[in-house]
C-alpha cells in the first residue's frame, strides 16, 4: 500500500512539472538561430547514409535532425542571434524549424521525466525518492537548462540524449543486480538494444563524444569479469563488437573530413604552440615542417592533432595552467544568451533555484570525488550487488562527462562556454545522484 501511495504522489509531482514546464516557457516552437545553424542546414543536405553524411561539416545525427530544415524555399533563418556582437534577437516562428525546436524541448522534457521517474522507484527511502524527483525535475526544467531548447544548436540534443541513456542504464542495472538469473530476458535485450541505439545516436552529435567509446568498453570490460552468464556474455560481445565499428566508423569519418582536425586545433594551434618556440620545438619532434611552408598545411591536416595529444600528455604543467587559468568556464552559470527574457518574479525564483541544483563552485569536483570514494568504499565493504550497479553507472556517466570536457577545453577555444556547457551540467548531475544513493543506502541500513 506505501509503495502504490509513493508511486501516485511521484507521477503527481511529475504531472505538475510538466505542466509547469510546457506552460511557462511559452510556444514550444518558437526558435532562435545561431551562427553555426546555417553549417548544419548546408551540412544536412547531403544524401542520408552517404559518406559525406557521416564525413561531413556535421556529423551524422546533427544532419538527420536537420533534414527537416533542407527544404531552400520554405526553410529560411529569420531571426539569427550573435551574443559575442551584443545582438541578442527575440524567438520567432520560423518554419521548419519550429519543428526542431518542438523535438528539443519534447526530448528535454520525456528525458528529465524518465530519469526522475527510473531514479525515484529505484531507490528504498520513500523521503529520498521525493526528494530525488524534485532536485532532478528541477535540474531540467530550470532555465539552465530548459531555455536551450529554443536555441537552434546541438546542446540541447546533446543533453537530451546523454539523461536518457542515463535513465536506460539505471534500469538496466537494476536488472543485472537483481535478477541474476534474467528471468525477463525479452526486457533486458530490450532496454540493451535501446540503449546501444541511442548512445550511438548521441556519439554522433559532436566529434568529442566519440572518446567515450573506450571508456564504455572498459566498463564493459569489467562486467564481462564479474559475469559469467551467457546469456550476457553473448550480448556483451555484440555490444563490444559494434561499439568498436562505431568508433573506427566515427574516427575514420571525422578523419577524412578535417572536421575536427582543421579549425579548432588550427586556433589552438595559433593561440598555445606557434607564439612559443619551445612548443614548436616538440612538435617538430614529430616532423613538423616549417610555419608557412607548402608542406605544413598538409602535415597539419593529418598529424596536429595526435602531436598535440601527445603534448598535452607530456606537458602535465601546461594542462594544469591553463585550468587554473580557465577556472572561470568550470563555475559559470550556463544560462542561455541568445535571447532576452522578462525579468519576472517567477523567472528570478527560477534562476535561484537553478543556481541551487546547478551549483557555481569548484568545489563542486571536490564533492564528487569525495562522493565517489565513500560510495565505492561502501560498495565493496556491504557487498551490495546494487549499491555497486550504481556505483558503476555514476562513475561510467562521470568518465564520459570529463572526458568530453578535457577535450571540449582543449580542443577548441573558440565558443568555449557553449562546448564545455554540456559535460559540466552532467558533472553537476552526478553529485546529486551520487549523493541520494549514498544517503538511500545509509538509512536503508
Amino acid at each position: 500500500m506505501k509503495a502504490k501511495i509513493t508511486s501516485g504522489i511521484i507521477m503527481i509531482f511529475i504531472l505538475l512539472a510538466l505542466w509547469f514546464r510546457v506552460a511557462y516557457y511559452g510556444d514550444l516552437r518558437l526558435s532562435i538561430a545561431t551562427n553555426d545553424t546555417s553549417s548544419y542546414i548546408n551540412s544536412s543536405k547531403a544524401p542520408l547514409f552517404s559518406w559525406k553524411s557521416f564525413a561531413g561539416k556535421r556529423l551524422f545525427s546533427t544532419n538527420l535532425i536537420y533534414k527537416l530544415a533542407n527544404d531552400e524555399e520554405q526553410c529560411k533563418v529569420m531571426v539569427t542571434s550573435y551574443p559575442d556582437r551584443g545582438e541578442e534577437r527575440f524567438r520567432e516562428l520560423q518554419p521548419c524549424f519550429d519543428r526542431i525546436v518542438l523535438l528539443q524541448n519534447i526530448l528535454n522534457i520525456a528525458a528529465w521525466c524518465s530519469l526522475a521517474w527510473v531514479t525515484a522507484h529505484r531507490l528504498r527511502s520513500p523521503f529520498l525518492k521525493i526528494t530525488s524527483l524534485l532536485i532532478i525535475l528541477a535540474f531540467g526544467f530550470v532555465p539552465q537548462i530548459a531555455e536551450w531548447d529554443s536555441v537552434l544548436s546541438i546542446e540541447s540534443f546533446t543533453i537530451s540524449f546523454f539523461i536518457i541513456n542515463i535513465a536506460l542504464l539505471l534500469e538496466i542495472v537494476f536488472l543485472i543486480t537483481n535478477n541474476k538469473d534474467l528471468v525477463h530476458p525479452k526486457k533486458f535485450f530490450g532496454l540493451a538494444a535501446m540503449w546501444l541505439a541511442l548512445y550511438t545516436f548521441w556519439v554522433f552529435l559532436r566529434d568529442v563524444h566519440l572518446y567515450t567509446i573506450p571508456i564504455t568498453l572498459s566498463f564493459i570490460l569489467v562486467i564481462w569479469f564479474i559475469h559469467n552468464k551467457s546469456e550476457k556474455t553473448t550480448l556483451l560481445v555484440f555490444i563490444t563488437i559494434f561499439l568498436i565499428g562505431i568508433f573506427i566508423l566515427g574516427y575514420t569519418s571525422a578523419k577524412d573530413s578535417l572536421r575536427a582536425t582543421h579549425d579548432p586545433v588550427v586556433h589552438v594551434f595559433d593561440r598555445y604552440i606557434a607564439p612559443y618556440p619551445s612548443r614548436l620545438d616538440f612538435f617538430r619532434k614529430f616532423g613538423m615542417p616549417e610555419l608557412g611552408s607548402p608542406e605544413f598545411e598538409n602535415w597539419f591536416d593529418y598529424n596536429a592533432v595526435k602531436t598535440y595529444g601527445m603534448f598535452l600528455l607530456t606537458h602535465p604543467r601546461f594542462v594544469l595552467l591553463n585550468i587554473f587559468e580557465g577556472q572561470i568556464y568550470f563555475k559559470l552559470n550556463f544560462s542561455q544568451p541568445y535571447y532576452p527574457v522578462k525579468d519576472t518574479e517567477t523567472q528570478i525564483n527560477l534562476i535561484r533555484i537553478g543556481e541551487i541544483v546547478h551549483p557555481e563552485s569548484l568545489s563542486v569536483y571536490l564533492i564528487l570525488i569525495i562522493l565517489f570514494i565513500v560510495l565505492w568504499i561502501r560498495a565493496r565493504k556491504t557487498k551490495d550487488p546494487w549499491l555497486t550497479g550504481w556505483a558503476w553507472l555514476t562513475s561510467w556517466v562521470s568518465f564520459c562527462a570529463g572526458i568530453t570536457l578535457f577535450l571540449t577545453f582543449f580542443g577548441d577555444i573558440n565558443g568555449t562556454f557553449r562546448h564545455v556547457f554540456p559535460s559540466i551540467e552532467i558533472i553537476r548531475l552526478s553529485v546529486w545522484l551520487n549523493l541520494a544513493m549514498i544517503l538511500d543506502h545509509a538509512i536503508g541500513k
